[in-house]
């Protein structure tokens, strides 16, 4: 498996970091004022060294969460290119699906499935950065 970050983005942002063999997870706390958050994302991720990105693609949300996810899509897509990795966006119903079987599925229902493989995960972005890390394990199997 290549060297692989794996996003949710927000303003608590989860990540799963597949890097030499080693998986790290977590989340990641960013400012709650906009201008700040997107300068200490931009700092985190360029910090972060993965060949091949995977993020959960903004959707359907209103205001000012719209403008932050999509900002760090932006973020994600502009560091990427500068430092030569491979980004791409997944859907966040693809990711429910390969993880509990619908494409419905609800925060809780994310946690509970992948606390099965990982059960120190509690919070829901970290559920969701892992959710696309296996849906991307299962994409280099095939």
């Amino acid at each position: 498996m290549r060297d692989v970050l794996c996003l949710d983005l927000g303003t608590v942002t989860g990540y799963a970091l597949h890097e030499d063999g080693y998986l790290d997870h977590g989340i990641h706390k960013f400012s709650k004022d906009l201008g700040e958050r997107l300068c200490q994302f931009h700092d985190w991720l360029s910090d972060q060294t993965p060949q091949l990105v995977y993020y959960e693609k903004p959707f359907n949300v209103p205001g000012r969460a719209a403008l932050t996810l999509n900002a760090m899509a932006g973020i994600v897509e502009k560091v990427g290119h500068e430092k030569g990795w491979v980004v791409h966006s997944v859907s966040p119903m693809t990711i429910k699906k390969a993880v509990t079987g619908t494409g419905r599925a609800t925060k809780k229902d994310m946690v509970e499935h992948i606390q099965k493989r990982f059960p120190e995960v509690r919070d829901h972005n970290e559920a969701d950065a892992l959710g696309i890390w296996l849906w991307y394990g299962k994409l280099e199997e095939a």
